[in-house]
């Protein structure tokens, strides 16, 4: 996964974790995409119950098309049928 974070920079993934830490109804996020086909997904996979460790899943694909033409992205990617496209996939615990 440090490819891809060089890629869209440790922001654009702290700020995926906050945005699950802060939405208890948020469990798949896009992260980011990009015209020419990558896409960036965060899955949150486990809250401790202290609420101080969350377990996230990292997601890359490289699509054949815009990923803009995909009609729900999210929803697609979640799906089985986006496994063909999967890049790379970690599992991370984050601690608070």
């Amino acid at each position: 996964m440090l490819r891809a974070i060089r890629q869209i920079g440790q922001h654009h993934w702290n700020a995926g974790i906050d945005n699950l830490v802060s939405n208890n109804n948020l469990t798949n996020q896009i992260i980011s995409w990009y015209e020419s086909g990558w896409v960036y997904s965060m899955h949150l996979l486990k809250i401790d119950a202290s609420g101080n460790t969350i377990k996230v899943r990292q997601d890359v694909y490289k699509f054949d098309k815009y990923p803009g033409d995909i009609e729900n992205l999210l929803e697609f990617i979640v799906g089985d049928d986006s496994n063909k496209f999967q890049k790379s996939s970690e599992n991370s615990n984050i601690c608070n």
